[in-house]
């Protein structure tokens, strides 16, 4: 069987129609690195999707921010609703954490296989981020919590401090979504060695770092993913 390859050149403003005999085994590594490209494009794709839901929850706390420098005092209602919006943001972003990484394990499996020491290594990798970070721990957790159970901002604090500065002090406007332990102690899915993480904590914990310790991970497996495809 006779195998050619197609395309197009361009080359000053002339675009060429282009067709090349290859031989079997190279049609195969054309094949299979049209494959590859594919699978991190569709990779970028979701990453950039926990971008922007990640952009929109930081968004989403200066905006309130910003809001509570205008309007001192919120009623009952009003603060009601900037936590549900919050818990709408948090939504969105642990959904596309979970996208994000159900397919990095889809395309090294696809890519690499199930037993290549690629898809073991992105295994271990997450594993490896888990164990390191109390604050992966805690994301997952509370990923697990929201999708079975309740959702997790329990409530926000609307804060107003100084911040001293070499040109002297500025006023800080901060909006705090807290996470109440006694709550996630009621369900029964949680893991409960996470849940002891969090007791030591205290009642309740503000999840602004642990978001962004998270997001900082995904990153890292991002990163992780296209070395592993790069090098297969």
């Amino acid at each position: 069987m006779n195998y050619r390859i197609t395309g197009f050149f361009s080359e000053q403003d002339r675009v060429t129609p282009i067709e090349r005999p290859v031989s079997f085994e190279r049609f195969g590594e054309v094949v299979k690195s049209k494959r590859i490209c594919l699978l991190v494009l569709a990779l970028e794709e979701k990453f950039q999707l926990v971008i922007e839901n990640y952009s929109e929850w930081e968004a989403e706390l200066l905006k309130q921010a910003q809001e509570y420098a205008v309007w001192s005092q919120f009623e009952h209602s009003h603060a009601m609703e900037r936590r549900l919006a919050l818990d709408r943001r948090f939504l969105n972003l642990l959904s596309s954490f979970r996208l994000y990484l159900d397919q990095t394990a889809h395309a090294i499996s696809e890519g690499c296989g199930d037993s290549s020491s690629e898809f073991k290594d992105l295994k271990k990798f997450k594993a490896d981020l888990y164990d390191d970070h109390a604050s992966y721990r805690v994301v997952e957790a509370l990923r697990n919590h929201v999708q079975h159970r309740d959702l997790a901002i329990h409530s926000i604090s609307f804060n107003n401090g100084t911040v001293w500065t070499e040109q002297g002090p500025l006023n800080a406007l901060t909006v705090v979504p807290f996470i109440h332990v006694e709550q996630l102690r009621d369900d029964d899915g949680f893991k409960a060695s996470t849940l002891r993480e969090l007791e030591a904590k205290g009642t309740r914990f503000d999840v602004r770092s642990d978001v962004r310790i998270y997001m900082d991970c995904i990153a890292k497996i991002r990163d992780e993913v296209t070395r592993l495809l790069a090098g297969f």
